[in-house]
């Protein structure tokens, strides 16, 4: 009788040792093709090879106020944005109706598309629109205020 219950609790106890290694191989596999999370940062110095004209993207007027950039771009091919605490750089890949901006960086794809332009001064106006940045199925979308000038 005492050989059968230490048998029993053998078996047990190897069900429950195997269960435990089933859990960490799914955990380690899950994990090993999760797809990365995408935050958008801020930064306070624009990029050196941003010279000239330029559009800088803030994620609100206080930001704007205090020089928090969310975005900048050089009005021609280049933009840059923080994501996941690194700086990106991002080239242009098309233009559509002047309007949307399609960029692309070596991870990420970045869509601006400007909702509103308002003529400010001499060869500058202000924009409103959303910033959308997406790899791997992931998207993040914000709104921005921002300032272009040449």
């Amino acid at each position: 009788m005492l050989k059968g219950n230490v048998f029993i609790l053998l078996i047990i106890f190897s069900c429950s040792i195997y269960s435990q290694s089933i859990q960490r191989k799914k955990q380690t596999v899950t994990s090993e093709y999760s797809k990365p999370n995408i935050k958008i940062g801020h930064f306070t110095t624009i990029p050196n090879e941003i010279d000239g004209g330029s559009c800088c993207f803030y994620s609100s007027i206080q930001d704007k106020k205090k020089g928090i950039y969310v975005c900048v771009n050089d009005m021609a091919s280049i933009a840059y944005l923080v994501i996941n605490g690194k700086m990106e750089r991002f080239t242009l890949i098309n233009v559509d109706k002047d309007k949307i901006y399609n960029y692309r960086s070596k991870q990420y794809l970045l869509k601006v598309i400007v909702e509103k332009k308002k003529d400010t001064d001499y060869e500058s106006y202000a924009i409103e629109g959303n910033i959308i940045v997406s790899c791997l199925n992931r998207k993040v979308e914000l709104t921005f205020i921002g300032d272009c000038a040449l």
